[in-house]
Formats: structure tokens, C-alpha cells, sequence
């Protein structure tokens, strides 16, 4: 009985001659076509090039590279010398699609299940070796289908672009494999690969070696690998390794739009018995683009998502959506891009449950991480280590919105951000810490500079740690509402940054640069802005939310100050305008005040009218706790103009205070408050409190 074999896409040209006798023909290409067993055929159809006028059924009853061997004529066509370059192509006839020309309802039967494995003497009892049958399937053309069984399989099988692997179901089809793996996937078309519904053991006892599923790309934009509802490691009783485990449980290289939805991967309890999940690489030629996991579920194993070798890494984009990590003893997410030169970009992790002994996730200079909207907590098979549940070197990206849990790992760290951020830093945001308390625990350690701490929330938490270098805006268990630990630009402003904590620019005359609202307007208390000393145990500046000057500071004035004219008779006018009551406060020196050395200040004011100058100054020495003397080689002087109109003091004198009045024009004027060191030095430092006022002519 003739049984009819189909295949997809063989669509080619003969590469030589034939004469209406000829029982070989040579294709061009001998992409798609089947492996015949004995009694099968595959229609083939000739036809001429150009025009498509003249046809010839052909049956194809044996297969060697490009060389068919065939029956002529065929179906009631005719015979017919074809030149070379005719067209050639697999496509239904009509007496391989109608019982009625032939096929018993058994044949037909047949064609329909043309790729069950069963059909091609696969054992479903798992018994006997069924590799031979699963690759017979395989190469059949068709998207072999394998029913509920066990089966076992000895030798790794290959495939290429195009496969589909239909299975019953991960509960009822069960593939055990050897330590040589399941199926090795190499894609070099458009087309991809489709694995479904199977499950995929190492069934070697007390062994971990050979890789489950591994899928290579070998052209750019390859073919899409997809993964639905796939098993890797169901035998693992989460105990021990007794029963084997792959070494790695799906490896891609290469791939392009890899999807796995729904799948499951369990590894061995034994933390030596090492299982990577799914390894994920690229090459210099060939970058490694978008895998995608959808709602999986990663058990135990020591690596969940490996990316890159450790030390060079050509993948861009691998996120995990909705996903389960429990148990995983080592990382969940490790991708090291430490040594390589590429890009490393996008590692994302939205709405994930992780728990692991090392790190849920470690990445290293790599751009775009995400850690979004996840549960985040140490393993409660390794409640003994000292995990880092989030370790980011050298990278940029988000951490927000995610509740992390320290549990019984009293040294565990929440979040830890090192060296300098890989386009941009990383922003933490929006995310919950909880136990983080016990010794050398804590949620955030930011060790590295250019990341941004934003609002978190914390219960039950120790100190955050963040270097210098960092902009901090959370009011954690060290740090105020505002805590900038480097400079920041507001509008767009980049002077001062790096040696100033805020510049500014004001974004248009008349706006405000800094604005407050104060608590209350009924005895308001407190200060707008305060200025200590670095110990932090005296006021050095201050304005309090009423406006006025902190009257336990002082102010220093080394330069040029400028006075400002009243407008009325008798009106004053001081230094700077700090007080219409009060001298202003102008200190010079520190500890002491070096010899031969002149100090002082002129204030430049400008008179609407000829008048007069009134100067008060008070010249004081140590600590300003009393009213003390000017003691030693000092001469205290006051200038109008730049012409001395009062002196005091010198040759050992002592000077308490000075008192001038001088005539001054209209228009600009100088005043100069200052003393003259002689050859001795002062011991202590001066300090100098000057009032002046302008007077115009009656």
C-alpha cells in the first residue's frame, strides 16, 4: 500500500535536464524535503519556467541529498522532457488527498497522524529507546505530536528551523532523557521553534550533567524559539539529586524573541549538584535579543537566569513577568558584563516573588535594570547566609515599588549600589523594607556615586548607608526628608555643582529662588534656615521663620560691603542692611592676628545729597562674651573717603571704641573701619561691631 508523505516548503528548480524517460532528477536545493521509509511517496509536481502552462506529477520514492529517484506520469499526466531551471515543488494532488482514488480509511488515518511519534514505533511505557522514532518524527515535515506516555530518550536529537513539538500535556507526557540531553535546536531561517506540553527529566540516577533544550541562532533575525507549558526537572523531589539533573535546563545562543510561557524549572536541593535554569548568550557576530518569561516558576538550581559567561556578554533584553523564584540557592538573576566592551542593556523583573541565598539579583555594568512591583526576600532553604538581595554594580535603573523582607537572615542587605552608574545610576523609590535589624543588616548600602535614593518606606530597619556623591530624598531611619550628599542643578544650572550642594538659576526677574510657607502665623517658632559649626554644637548663621537674623551667630565680612542711602532726614543706613537698631557684626582673624597686617572692610553707599556720616564702631577681642579691650601693637582707625578722620590706640594702647562724624557729597562715598598690626602679633582675634548713618544737610 503506497502511504503519502507531505513536506512544507519544498519549493526549488531542477538543476539539470530530463528526458520524458528519466527516473533521477537533481534539485537545486534540497531544503524541507523528507526522509522516505519504504513504502512511502511524496508528490512532486514539475512545471515550466516562465509561463506555469505544462505540469507533470512525479511520485518521489527515494530521497539521497538533492537526488530523487521517481516514478513519471503520474495521476494522468504526461511525460515530458523538462529543461533546467523548470520549477519543482511539493504540493496535494488529487489522488493523495481523496480516499476514493485509493485510500483505505486506515491509510488515511494514517495521513493524518503522519507524525506521531507512536506511529513511528516510539515507546510510550518508557521501556525501550525512542530516540530513533522521536527523530524520525522530526524530520518527517510534519508537527509531530506526541500522546500521554513516558518515553525514554537515549541520544540527543537535532532539529532545525521550523519544528513544532506538540506534547499531551506536562502532567501526562514525560520525556526522560540521558545525561546527553533532549534536543539540540539550530535555527538558520525566518522560521523558528515551538516546544508544548511536554515534560523534560534527567533520568540518570545520581548524575548532573548535558543540557535539557538547547537552541542556537546561526542568522541574524532567526526564527522565534517559544516555549508553552514545558516541564524541565519534574523528577526533582526537592530533597536530593538521587534521581540526576541537567546540568543546564535550556540553553540559548543567539535567539531572537525567545518566549517561554508557563514553563517550570526545578533543580536539585543539593546545592552542589549544580543546575542553571535557562543560560543566555550572544556572540560577537550574532547578539542574543528580547527573552521573555511569562508567569514561570523557578525551583531550587543554583542559577535561575544566567546571562553572558561571567566575563563578555552579547545580550540585550531579558525580563521575567509575573514569575516564581523559590528556593534558588545562588542568584536569580545574574548577568556579569564586567570585561565586555557591548552594551549590556534591559535586565527587568516586574511583578516577581524572589527568594535566594547569594542575590536575587546581580547585574554588573549594565544598563536599564529594573526591579519593579516584586516581592523580594532571602531563601528559607538558606535562612543561614548573608544574602544581598539586590546587588547593582556599574549599572542604571529602577528599584521601585517592591517589599523587601529580610526574615531570618539578621545580615542582610536590601539593596547594594556600587561603583559609578552605567547611563545614569539608580534610582530607589517607592519600596518597602521590613526587619532589616538585625547586626550589619540594613535596607540600602549605596557604596557607589550618582544614584538617587527617593522615598522609601521602612519598619523595623537599621540605618541606610550612602557615600557622598549620592542625591538622597528619604526620610529613612538615618537620613531627614532632605539629605543631598552632592551638588544638584535646579533649572537646567550647572556652576557650583560639585563643590556647592544646590545651585540654582531663577527662572525669570521677579520669581522667587527659594520659597517657604511656615507652619503657623500664631507664635511661630523655629528657623528657616540654620548654619551650625561642624560639630554641630553652635549656631554659626541662622534666619528663624519670623525673618529675623539668628542673634546667637554672627556674620562674617572680609570684602566689599555696601551701604544704602535713607530716603528721609536722620534716616540710618548700615552695613549690608542687616538692622536698622542693631550694629552690624564684622570679624576678623581666627585664633589670632599676624603681625604687620592691616584688616578691614569699606563699605561703598551712595549719597542722594551733600551731608554727613556718622560711624559707631565697637572694637572687641577673645570670645565677645563682654565688652574687652583692643590690647596690644594695634591701631584702630576709621576712613571717610579714604582720609583717617579717627585713630585710636597703637604702640601697646588699648582701644575700646571709636566714634566719627565727616561731610560727605552727594553721589559715591567710602567708608573704611579698620586696625593696623604692628610688629607684635595679637593673641587673640578681633572682632569689630560698626554702625553707620547717613545724614543729609538740613
Amino acid at each position: 500500500m503506497t502511504t503519502f508523505v507531505f513536506a512544507n516548503n519544498v519549493n526549488t528548480t531542477l538543476s539539470a535536464a530530463i528526458t520524458t524517460t528519466d527516473t533521477s532528477i537533481t534539485l537545486t536545493s534540497s531544503a524541507n524535503l523528507p526522509t522516505l521509509a519504504s513504502g512511502q511517496v511524496m508528490p512532486l509536481t514539475l512545471s515550466n519556467n516562465p509561463g506555469l502552462t505544462a505540469y507533470e506529477i512525479v511520485y518521489v520514492t527515494a530521497i539521497s541529498g538533492a537526488t530523487l529517484t521517481v516514478e513519471r506520469a503520474q495521476e494522468g499526466t504526461t511525460a515530458q522532457a523538462w529543461s533546467t531551471g523548470s520549477y519543482a515543488y511539493a504540493t496535494q494532488t488529487a489522488q493523495s488527498t481523496q480516499p476514493a482514488l485509493g485510500f483505505t480509511p486506515a491509510s488515511l488515518a494514517q495521513i493524518i497522524e503522519a507524525a506521531n511519534v507512536v506511529g513511528y514505533g516510539a515507546d510510550p511505557t518508557g521501556v525501550k529507546d525512542s530516540s530513533v522514532a522521536f527523530q524520525n518524527a522530526f524530520n518527517s515535515g510534519f508537527a509531530p505530536s506526541i500522546p500521554p506516555g513516558t518515553y525514554k530518550i537515549g541520544t540527543l536529537l537535532t532539529a532545525n528551523s521550523g519544528l513544532r513539538i506538540y506534547g499531551a500535556g506536562s502532567q501526562v507526557c514525560i520525556i526522560n532523557a540521558s545525561t546527553n540531553g533532549f534536543l539540540s535546536a539550530t535555527l538558520g531561517t525566518a522560521q523558528g521553534i515551538e516546544i508544548e506540553g511536554l515534560t523534560i527529566n534527567q533520568a540518570t540516577a545520581s548524575t548532573t550533567g548535558g543540557t535539557g533544550v538547547s537552541v542556537t541562532a546561526t542568522v541574524a533575525n532567526a526564527g522565534q524559539p517559544i516555549f508553552r507549558d514545558v516541564v524541565w526537572g519534574s523528577n526533582q523531589n526537592n530533597s536530593t539529586s538521587t534521581t540526576g539533573a541537567f546540568s543546564v535546563n535550556c540553553a540559548l545562543v543567539s535567539t531572537n524573541g525567545a518566549y517561554f510561557k508557563g514553563c517550570q524549572f526545578t533543580g536539585p536541593a543539593v546545592s552542589t549538584d549544580a543546575t542553571q535554569h535557562v543560560t543566555i548568550n550572544g556572540t560577537s557576530a550574532l547578539t542574543c535579543f528580547q527573552t521573555l518569561f511569562d508567569t514561570c516558576t523557578f525551583t531550587l538550581g543554583t542559577t535561575a537566569l544566567q546571562v553572558g559567561n561571567g566575563t563578555t556578554s552579547y545580550v540585550q533584553g531579558v525580563s521575567a513577568i509575573g514569575c516564581q523564584f523559590i528556593s534558588v540557592h545562588d542568584y536569580i538573576g545574574f548577568w556579569d558584563n564586567s570585561t565586555s566592551g557591548f552594551l549590556a542593556d534591559s535586565f527587568r523583573f516586574i511583578g516577581c516573588q524572589m527568594a535566594s541565598n547569594t542575590a536575587s539579583i546581580y547585574a554588573n555594568n549594565v544598563m536599564h535594570v529594573g526591579i519593579i512591583g516584586g516581592y523580594v526576600l532571602p531563601s528559607v532553604a538558606d535562612s543561614g547566609a548573608n544574602p544581598v538581595l539586590i546587588d547593582l554594580v556599574d549599572c542604571s535603573g529602577v528599584v521601585s515599588g517592591n517589599d523587601f523582607y529580610a526574615g531570618n537572615t539578621p545580615t542582610a542587605i536590601g539593596v547594594s549600589i556600587s561603583g559609578v552608574g552605567n547611563g545614569g545610576g539608580v534610582t530607589v523609590s517607592g519600596n518597602e523594607f521590613y526587619l532589616f535589624n538585625g547586626a550589619g543588616a540594613m535596607p540600602i548600602q549605596v557604596t557607589g556615586s550618582g544614584n538617587t535614593i527617593g522615598l522609601n518606606q521602612y519598619e523595623a530597619c537599621n540605618a541606610n548607608s550612602i557615600a557622598v556623591g549620592n542625591v538622597v530624598m528619604d526620610k529613612s531611619p538615618s537620613t531627614g526628608f532632605l539629605d543631598v550628599s552632592t551638588g544638584i542643578a535646579i533649572n537646567g544650572s550647572s556652576g557650583g555643582v560639585g563643590t556647592s550642594l544646590v545651585t540654582g538659576t531663577q527662572f525669570a526677574n521677579g520669581d522667587d529662588m527659594f520659597f517657604g510657607t511656615r507652619n503657623t502665623d500664631t507664635s511661630p517658632t523655629g528657623q528657616f534656615l540654620r548654619l551650625t559649626n561642624a560639630a554641630n554644637t553652635a549656631n554659626v548663621f541662622g534666619v528663624d521663620v519670623n525673618g529675623n537674623i539668628d542673634s546667637s551667630g554672627y556674620m562674617d565680612i572680609q570684602g566689599t560691603a555696601t551701604f544704602a542711602a535713607g530716603t528721609s532726614s536722620g534716616q540710618g543706613v548700615i552695613l549690608s542692611q542687616v538692622s536698622t537698631t542693631a550694629p552690624q557684626v564684622i570679624k576678623y582673624g581666627g585664633g589670632g592676628v599676624a603681625a604687620s597686617t592691616t584688616y578691614g572692610t569699606t563699605a561703598t553707599f551712595t549719597a542722594p545729597t551733600a551731608g554727613f556720616i556718622n560711624v559707631d564702631a565697637v572694637w572687641q577681642n577673645g570670645a565677645m562674651v563682654a565688652l574687652q579691650p583692643v590690647t596690644g601693637d594695634v591701631t584702630t582707625q576709621i576712613l571717610v573717603n579714604g582720609t583717617v578722620v579717627e585713630t585710636d590706640g597703637g604702640g601697646g594702647g588699648n582701644s575700646w571704641g571709636m566714634y566719627a562724624t565727616a561731610a560727605v557729597s552727594a553721589g559715591t562715598n567710602t567708608v573704611t573701619v579698620q586696625y593696623v598690626v604692628g610688629t607684635t602679633a595679637l593673641a587673640q582675634a578681633i572682632f569689630i561691631r560698626a554702625l553707620a548713618t547717613f545724614l543729609p544737610n538740613p
